[in-house]
């Protein structure tokens, strides 16, 4: 199916193409060119947010890993999307640092009645919170129990002797009690996270008036706001809130894990900001999911092979944080020493390498990871004086194994991560992945696509 196509400009409606990452599509010249002058914005131009080349006298446009509305100039704005499911890049972006995230600064355009409305990341993050607050009320909300007193003439739970008599004649009434009970709240702090994320969504979204698509929003937000009607608590105190961790029977629950993480994207600012004046600033921040991807699984792996006495450590920082090394061992050219190398993630037992992993986030489909990213990593494992060299990616093919291998260079096997971010449930993803890095390195028996073959490692086959 060929790319969309973009043609005559409008100076005064700017246009928004729509794609996906690693999608393209095609636009007219006249888009970013005036004469012989390039019309694009210097913050774009140098990024790498998109690939441009010429095709057959039109532009073509290709997005990369980074994700967010991307103003190329005052006329052409190009909106990326993410691949994966709504739930999963809530919990990537809990994992883009500070650092990793860009703001593109090109002025303010009219955001106005009817007028088109980018869909950023928020209006994704909105979507995705308004049907997790509807699985919440289904399966019963969060709740806990606390000490209450009641004075009245209805008792409620055990009656307290003492203070029921000075009640009594105090009010000149016998029938007047005071009594204590243990009563169900849903003031939580989860319920108060949701809350709190809710509220400044809704506020978000009532300053864009009668913009596309902002009422059916604001309605919804307004739905789940009621469901949680009855906690008390202002709402400086929410935003605090809404960044603490969940903890007790809520950090069980799927809807509120993912919630939070939502929450945490949320008061980031992963987004557009619009303005009260009717115009939309176009600063988004936007974000490269290979950043993000990588920081997510090492993790998520951290987390998983610790408990089998396994140490996943960053190579992209020193010692003893992490495990960075040096290109050249002994350089014998000024300009060699000192060269860094960085692997996205080193997986040790004690002091022994056991494996090496590059993350990249790019379509596969089951054939042969990119050459340069399988010679990146052979250099790393030759470095770090391991067998195993892994190439990570963020699909894997139907009724394919995680771990797949591809081949031996030298003595180095070569393998693919291939990790599934297609699902509604990460965490049992993320389980069967490490698993399989688990049965590999410490030469447990399980399944593999095809054997994995290295001196010091178990021969692992169907």
């Amino acid at each position: 199916m060929p790319p969309p196509e973009a043609d005559t400009p409008d100076p005064s409606s700017p246009l928004i193409c729509k794609t996906v990452e690693h999608g393209e599509l095609t636009i007219s010249p006249s888009y970013i060119f005036s004469g012989d002058r390039l019309l694009l914005n210097p913050e774009v131009q140098e990024s790498g947010y998109l690939a441009v080349s010429l095709d057959k006298g039109r532009i073509r446009l290709r997005a990369t890993s980074w994700v967010g509305f991307i103003p190329l100039n005052a006329r052409l704005a190009v909106e990326v999307r993410p691949r994966v499911p709504i739930s999963v890049m809530g919990e990537l972006l809990e994992h883009v640092a500070v650092n990793k995230q860009r703001v593109i600064h090109i002025g303010s355009v009219s955001y106005t009645t009817g007028q088109l409305r980018p869909q950023n990341l928020i209006d994704l993050l909105a979507l995705r919170l308004v049907t997790l607050t509807k699985q919440m009320r289904l399966n019963g909300l969060d709740h806990s129990y606390r000490p209450t007193v009641v004075a009245g003439r209805t008792p409620v739970g055990s009656i307290l002797p003492f203070a029921t008599r000075v009640r009594q004649a105090f009010k000149g009434n016998r029938a007047e009690s005071v009594s204590s009970a243990w009563i169900k709240t849903i003031d939580t702090p989860a319920n108060r996270m949701v809350l709190a994320t809710l509220l400044y969504l809704h506020r978000l979204y009532m300053r864009l008036g009668h913009s596309k698509g902002a009422p059916t929003m604001r309605a919804e937000l307004g739905d789940g706001i009621e469901v949680f009607r009855r906690i008390e608590a202002g709402r400086q105190e929410l935003s605090m809130l809404a960044l603490t961790p969940i903890e007790g029977k809520a950090a069980k629950r799927p809807e509120y894990l993912e919630a939070s993480s939502i929450a945490r994207a949320v008061f980031g600012q992963a987004g557009i900001q619009p303005q009260a004046t009717g115009l939309l600033s176009l600063s988004p921040v936007v974000f490269n999911l290979e950043d993000a991807f990588e920081a997510f699984l090492r993790t998520r792996l951290r987390d998983s092979l610790t408990e089998s006495g396994l140490r996943v450590l960053d190579g992209n920082i020193k010692h003893p944080e992490g495990l960075q090394d040096v290109l050249y061992s002994e350089p014998k050219h000024k300009k060699a020493e000192g060269i860094p190398v960085k692997p996205d993630i080193v997986i040790c037992r004690g002091s022994e390498v056991l494996a090496v992993i590059d993350v990249k986030y790019k379509p596969y489909g089951g054939g042969l990871p990119d050459r340069a990213d399988v010679e990146q990593v052979v250099t790393y494992a030759q470095i770090y004086e391991t067998n195993l060299a892994i190439v990570a990616l963020p699909q894997r093919p139907p009724n394919a194994h995680p771990l797949i291998p591809i081949g031996r260079i030298g003595q180095t096997n070569i393998a693919v991560l291939a990790v599934n971010l297609n699902t509604n449930d990460l965490a049992s993803e993320i389980e069967i992945v490490a698993g399989s890095i688990t049965r590999v390195l410490l030469k447990r028996p399980g399944p593999v696509q095809s054997d994995l073959v290295s001196p010091g490692l178990a021969v692992i086959s169907q």
